[in-house]
């Protein structure tokens, strides 16, 4: 490092179980890095922000998510809760009965 250079030190990246009582661990909505913040009403994160997950389980709290990757790539491999992706449309054309 150069003289002069100040150190920054920030957390390490927060895990589901890793939080004191009464936060979350979230990520997005402007939160690049999983960080701890205070919990919603319903355990959930606040504003834009999604849960940090290891498993479908610990998504329960924001109805109709589940444990996913960020589906453009992003977020550094971390898995957040996410509203799955619609299953692939039929081809229209198939008579099913």
């Amino acid at each position: 490092m150069g003289a002069g250079a100040a150190l920054v030190c920030t957390p390490p990246p927060c895990t589901p179980t890793s939080c004191a009582a009464g936060e979350v661990c979230c990520v997005g909505g402007g939160v690049n890095n999983p960080t701890c913040a205070a919990a919603s009403d319903t355990g959930e994160c606040a504003g834009n922000s999604r849960l940090v997950c290891i498993t479908d389980a610990e998504c329960a709290p924001s109805a109709g998510t589940e444990c996913l990757p960020n589906p453009n790539g992003g977020g550094g491999g971390v898995l957040s809760c996410r509203v799955p992706p619609p299953p692939p449309v039929g081809d229209a054309g198939v008579d099913a009965g």
